[in-house]
């Protein structure tokens, strides 16, 4: 899912009365990977893990090579600017054997969105991007490269798994901003150790074309999914 989801609506009376919970209980939750068949990630606990005013805008669900899946990544914006929040989801267990949803990551290293892809087209160019929106808005423009993301957002490219991109072609696509420039470093740096042959979009000249020609200012944070929305010949 990539979009908003009318199922996500404020928590009703009812689903407050049977008692769904956001405490942590402890610390000693430990994500189980691939989540078991048949579980289903409550529409009410993301609810109830919404921030204060904010409202759910997306999620994406995190495949894994063999069709499964290992987390969810939900997206919060907040009511009435542009500002965003992002929170994982991972099944868990604890050391009692209780075994329910946590707003929780995975531990380093945590798996890339899009290892589904990769599995399946072991030959095809890569395309990193910031974000599963941006990942999935560059599939759109590069059909026949796979086009994933590292979860954690551009602080935490050091925490993922980049050991299936080993001797791939990588292209980065980052966001047109700070962040994005240090984010597209590390990522360049860690394919390198893998051998990988990495070529990066200059972001910020793509941010400066304005879509019907000419320059413009260019658009901070401008990334895959902008173009996308922008230039809907591409």
């Amino acid at each position: 899912m990539d979009d908003f989801d009318d199922r996500f609506e404020p928590l009703t009376e009812s689903e407050l009365a049977a008692g769904v919970t956001a405490e942590n209980e402890g610390e000693d939750w430990t994500p189980i990977v691939p989540v078991p068949q048949g579980i289903r990630l409550p529409d009410s606990f993301i609810k109830l893990c919404c921030p204060a005013d904010h409202t759910i805008r997306s999620a994406w669900r995190y495949p894994t090579p063999d069709g499964g899946y290992s987390s969810f990544v939900v997206r919060y914006n907040k009511t009435g600017t542009d500002d965003k929040e992002f929170l994982p989801f991972t099944f868990c267990e604890n050391a009692a054997g209780k075994r329910k949803w946590r707003c929780k990551a995975l531990p380093a290293p945590r798996p890339l969105y899009g290892l589904d892809m990769l599995a399946g087209s072991p030959g095809a160019p890569v395309v990193i991007c910031e974000g599963e929106k941006s990942a999935n808005a560059a599939a759109l423009t590069f059909p026949k490269s796979v086009c994933v993301t590292s979860p954690g957002g551009s602080q935490a490219a050091a925490k993922a798994n980049f050991e299936p991109l080993a001797g791939r072609r990588v292209l980065i696509w980052p966001d047109a901003d700070e962040p994005g420039e240090k984010y597209a470093g590390e990522v360049a740096r860690i394919l390198h150790g893998l051998r990988c042959e990495v070529s990066l979009i200059d972001a910020e000249a793509l941010a400066s074309m304005a879509p019907g020609g000419g320059q413009r200012e260019p658009v901070k944070s401008w990334d895959a999914a902008n173009a996308k929305a922008e230039w809907k010949d591409h």
